[in-house]
């Protein structure tokens, strides 16, 4: 009797109530359909050449004043869309012709120009990143400069809403040989370049400021 009480039992709680596996298996389908999707989903990347803007700071007095300048002319090589925000940060190189300066003067331009750009070995430099860390949101920029190529640091912020994307890194001028051609515009400008203790200086390294716009269009 005791037998029969227990099968009948079983019997009316395993027909009245849902396995386990019905409870669970829509719920793990949803997920895997999430994660599915997500994996399968498409980003392209694109930048808008028009946006592409490189700005540097150089220093002078012992007090480290700043002049800021850009170049009115550059040319972008490479594609300006890829399938990965990696894939289109190393695919462009920048050429920049130093005879383009632009300082909102005409005389403090061709001083530097002159006094400057002209001594060194090529008019035009380029700059290409040759590898990218999203994590920590770092690229190394590969530049050329009076003939000579070193990998500069930069950190760069990236706002996937607006589409900007902002790097800042600095070079030394001493790393590229360029000490004939500081020696050459600290005479120039030797009296303009002078602080209030009355020394002249022109300092060797330049903060670097790329701006650009980005779209990015994920399925």
């Amino acid at each position: 009797m005791k037998t029969q009480a227990l099968l009948s039992l079983w019997l009316t709680f395993s027909l009245s109530t849902p396995t386990l596996a019905h409870f669970t298996a829509p719920e793990t389908a949803t997920m895997a359909n999430a994660i599915e999707m997500k994996t399968a989903g498409n980003c392209t990347y694109e930048v808008n050449p028009d946006s592409v803007k490189v700005n540097w700071t150089a220093f002078k007095t012992t007090d480290r004043v700043g002049v800021t300048g850009s170049f009115k002319q550059m040319e972008l090589d490479g594609p300006t869309r890829a399938e990965s925000f990696e894939e289109l940060l190393k695919g462009i190189t920048v050429t920049l012709n130093s005879r383009a300066v632009n300082l909102n003067d005409t005389l403090k331009e061709q001083n530097l120009i002159s006094y400057f750009f002209e001594k060194l070995v090529d008019e035009n430099f380029t700059g290409q990143i040759t590898a990218v860390n999203e994590n920590d949101q770092t690229f190394i920029l590969s530049l050329s400069l009076n003939g000579q190529v070193q990998e500069i640091p930069m950190t760069y912020s990236y706002d996937p809403s607006s589409g900007k994307i902002e790097a800042k890194g600095r070079i030394d001028l001493l790393n590229h040989q360029a000490e004939n051609a500081l020696r050459s515009l600290n005479e120039k400008c030797f009296d303009l370049h002078k602080g209030p203790d009355g020394v002249s200086k022109t300092w060797p390294d330049v903060d670097l400021l790329l701006q650009a716009e980005v779209k990015s269009d994920c399925q």
